[in-house]
């Protein structure tokens, strides 16, 4: 397979095309950069978000998520989250975009592949990251809104 540069006219244009949807520029998600807040849509209520997964029939925690506007930062222990704070960007209907690190979620080949936030049936609001794992699988890590 043969890869070809994105020529100035091609990337302008997709640059144009997002513009006038409202979306973000291109660069707000190469790797490395952050999402940038401007472009967000909708926000995140903010506050810790405490994550968890099943596993093997077991809830086992995943540590913390905390939002702050339109920056986060986590999942993170005991109140130490050493990758900083970070951009994120929501669309209307709740889909997030991380514009950074996730912890364990996207690190040692696991990939966070939909992030979303929910709201249960008692109310409790939630976002449920669909994570693919570094061997196939796929694992649900839910992180709730108050711990």
């Amino acid at each position: 397979m043969r890869f070809h540069r994105m020529s100035c006219a091609m990337a302008a244009t997709i640059s144009a095309l997002l513009a006038a949807c409202g979306g973000p520029s291109p660069s707000a998600f190469a790797e490395g950069s952050s999402a940038t807040p401007e472009a967000a849509s909708a926000l995140l209520p903010e506050g810790t978000y405490a994550c968890s997964l099943y596993s093997g029939g077991m809830l086992m925690g995943f540590g913390d998520i905390e939002v702050d506007g339109a920056r986060y930062r986590g999942p993170g222990y005991d109140g130490d989250f050493p990758d900083g704070w970070n951009n994120y960007n929501m669309s209307a209907e709740g889909a997030v975009v991380w514009g950074g690190k996730l912890g364990g979620l996207d690190s040692d080949g696991n990939k966070v592949v939909s992030s979303v936030l929910t709201t249960g049936d008692n109310g409790e609001i939630f976002i449920r990251n669909i994570v693919m794992t570094g061997g196939g699988g796929n694992q649900t890590v839910d992180c709730r809104l108050g711990g």
